[in-house]
């Protein structure tokens, strides 16, 4: 209270470095919308978010299929974490549908979990990342004015993270259509429908 506005952001800067200077964290996100989802890809119209949860899991664990090895060696291993939801029983099937999928690499990820960030830190600071991470993918596609970078953003970037935040829209949904095949695309509709019948 009584702070102006270059206060607020030298504070929050410094507030994000020291923070984030203390452990090396890099992040993964996409970012999507749901309606051009739907009407690229009608037969998914019905479980758009469901499959966004799906879909997005599974590219994630293949970038830090990738990218964890390169970085940590061999023997590291990975145990994913991920904000309680209505879409758990989503991220565990697609969870378990990629381990199955990718046999040689599944001995890299040990278990998923639900948790509530009130006691659960790294969802915090996932939360941020997550945040800024959209805000940045909206700054940048087309046909908005451009804005300048977040200082909230630019302070994580500068505290030594690393971040990868991919924007699909039209050509990137039809590159999915083209990796997703019937089969997986019936199980995802199911894992949906059993979430639909958790909520009612």
């Amino acid at each position: 209270k009584g702070w102006n506005g270059t206060e607020r952001t030298a504070f929050t800067e410094q507030l994000i470095t020291k923070a984030f200077s203390r452990h090396v964290m890099n992040s993964i996100g996409y970012v999507i919308n749901l309606e051009e989802l739907g009407n690229l890809w009608p037969s998914v119209r019905q479980y758009t978010k469901a499959f966004a949860y799906d879909i997005f899991l599974r590219l994630i664990m293949s970038e830090l299929a990738s990218e964890v090895p390169r970085l940590y060696g061999t023997g590291a291993r990975i145990t994913l974490i991920h904000e309680r939801c209505a879409y758990d029983g989503i991220l565990l099937s697609a969870f378990n549908r990629w381990l199955r999928q990718k046999p040689l690499k599944a001995g890299l990820f040990t278990s998923i979990a639900p948790m509530g960030w009130e006691n659960c830190v790294p969802l915090q600071s996932a939360d941020f990342v997550a945040n800024e991470s959209m805000k940045e993918t909206h700054r940048t596609r087309p046909g908005q004015k451009q804005r300048g970078r977040r200082k909230s953003l630019s302070a994580y970037l500068n505290s030594g993270g690393g971040s990868k935040c991919f924007a699909l829209t039209g050509q990137g949904i039809s590159d999915l259509k083209k990796i997703v095949d019937d089969k997986t695309l019936e199980q995802m509709k199911a894992a949906a429908d059993a979430v639909k019948k958790e909520v009612s």
